[in-house]
Order: C-alpha cells, then sequence, then structure tokens
C-alpha cells in the first residue's frame, strides 16, 4: 500500500511551491505591450503634429503672399495718388503773374485790405499767421492754409500790373481744399468773378467772361477766357463777385495769368465789351 507524503516532506513542499517564474514572465510580456502600444499612439501624435506644422506653414506663406500682394497693391495706388497730385499742380501754361517774372500789384486800383479789430486775434484763432498778407501774395507759388490776401465782404478786385502786353487766354485760381483748411471749410474761397483786360489808356477795361470757382473740385482751376480776336493788356483785373458764405472776409490765394507775350508795338487794339 502506497504512502501519502507527509507533510513538511520534500516532496510535498514540490507539489506546493507557487511558479514564480511563470508569473515574472507573464508580467513582462504584459508591460511590453504596454509599451509597444505606447510608442506607436506617440510616433502617431508626432505625425499628426508635423502634418499640423507643415498645414500651418503653408498657410503662413500663402498669407505673407497675400500681404505683399496687398502692399504692392497699395504702394501702387499710392503713387497714383501722388502723380494724380503732381499732375493737378502743374499747370502747363506759362504764368505771367508771377512777381519773379515782373508782374505787380496796381494798388489804386485794387481793393483794401481786411481790416477788424481783432485782427490779431482772429487769425491767430484760427492758426493762421498774426498779420495781414498783402495782396502781392496772390503772385507767389507759396500756397498753403492762412497765406492769402484777405479783403473785406464778399465783393472786391484786384488788378495785376503784368510784366508786358500779353494776349490772355486763361486764368488759373488756387484755393486750399476744405480738407485742409484750419476752419475745416473754405466759406472765405471765391465762388463767381469776372475777368477785364484794361487796355493802354488804364481806363478802357475789356469783359472777358464771367465764371465760378468750385470749391468742391480741384484746388487748382484754370477759365478760358473769351478773348477772340486775341487782344495784349498789359494790366488784368479780377472782379470778385461773390464768395462761398463767408460774412466778413473773402481770401484770395493765387491768380495766374496766361497767354503770349507780345512786343510792345503789337497787340494795341482790344476787341470786346468795353466798360
Amino acid at each position: 500500500m502506497r504512502r501519502s507524503p507527509r507533510p513538511g516532506s520534500a516532496a510535498s513542499q514540490h507539489k506546493h511551491t507557487p511558479n514564480f517564474y511563470s508569473d515574472n514572465s507573464n508580467s513582462s510580456m504584459s508591460v511590453t505591450s504596454g509599451d509597444s502600444c505606447g510608442h506607436r499612439e506617440y510616433h502617431e501624435r508626432v505625425r499628426s503634429q508635423g502634418q499640423q506644422l507643415q498645414q500651418l506653414q503653408a498657410e503662413l506663406v500663402k498669407l505673407h503672399k497675400e500681404m505683399s500682394s496687398v502692399r504692392a497693391a497699395n504702394s501702387e495706388r499710392v503713387a497714383q495718388l501722388v502723380f494724380q497730385r503732381l499732375s493737378e499742380d502743374f499747370v502747363r501754361k506759362p504764368d505771367y503773374a508771377l512777381s519773379s517774372v515782373g508782374a505787380s500789384i496796381d494798388l489804386e486800383k485794387t481793393s483794401q485790405d481786411y481790416e477788424d479789430a481783432n485782427t490779431a486775434y482772429f487769425w491767430n484763432r484760427f492758426s493762421f499767421w498774426n498779420y495781414a498778407r498783402p495782396p502781392t501774395v496772390i503772385l507767389e507759388p507759396d500756397v498753403f492754409p492762412g497765406n492769402c490776401w484777405a479783403f473785406e465782404g464778399d465783393q472786391g478786385q484786384v488788378v495785376i500790373r503784368l510784366p508786358g502786353r500779353v494776349q490772355l487766354s486763361d486764368i488759373t485760381l488756387q484755393h486750399p481744399p476744405p480738407t485742409v483748411a484750419h476752419t475745416r471749410g473754405a466759406n472765405s474761397a471765391p465762388r463767381d468773378f469776372a475777368v477785364y483786360g484794361l487796355q493802354v489808356d488804364d481806363e478802357t477795361e475789356v469783359f472777358l467772361g464771367k465764371f465760378t470757382f468750385n470749391v468742391e473740385k480741384s484746388e487748382i482751376q484754370t477759365f478760358h477766357l473769351q478773348n477772340d480776336p486775341p487782344a495784349a493788356f498789359p494790366k488784368v483785373k479780377i472782379q470778385i463777385l461773390s464768395n462761398w458764405g463767408h460774412p466778413r472776409f473773402t481770401c484770395l490765394y493765387r491768380v495766374r495769368a496766361h497767354g503770349v507775350r507780345t512786343s510792345e508795338g503789337a497787340g494795341d487794339s482790344a476787341t470786346g465789351d468795353a466798360h
């Protein structure tokens, strides 16, 4: 009869000893499998983020190109505006009402300067000069806000002594636009005006036309005179008939007289409506 091993014997101990090697092997396999999944997920995230970075870089390159094209378009637009501005200011006609070529003001036939008890205060109030400008300022090319000749009211005149006898063809008036005026308006600008040529006797006036200076248009406006057949005059009169609403004075900035200068003995006769 076969006996069972006694408790505590070697056989009994061998039979009930746990298999530590088997447990460690299963645990190692589980860890290795988890690490593999973690690495796979990590690489997947890296790949996804790399694709996102590439898309972002492509969008940035596209945005940079669009911004460059916008800047180029704006630069071209600015250049066009500058050239347009320069072309507007460039009157391709000789100016015989420039003091530098010999023009002057006939003060005896010109309206009085605007005067007021608070003249200095008035001009300073609008950041203009603190003194009245003489009528000779209209014969200078320097046109900026405040550098004008002002006469009282909305009607007046100025007579320009030309550097010689000129067959007048056009008259140009210039006034700063309302956008750059310190008063935020151009109500002191001349509106309706008439032009006369003065004959040699200094008394006979020949009507050359009536015009309107529109402050809503260009600051430089040229008007064709009714001088046909052409007659030469030593003087020209600009008679302001109204302004754009200022109740106390009218400002005249620059006047240009265009035409052809003749010899002293030519062009003495003048036709038209004499006054």
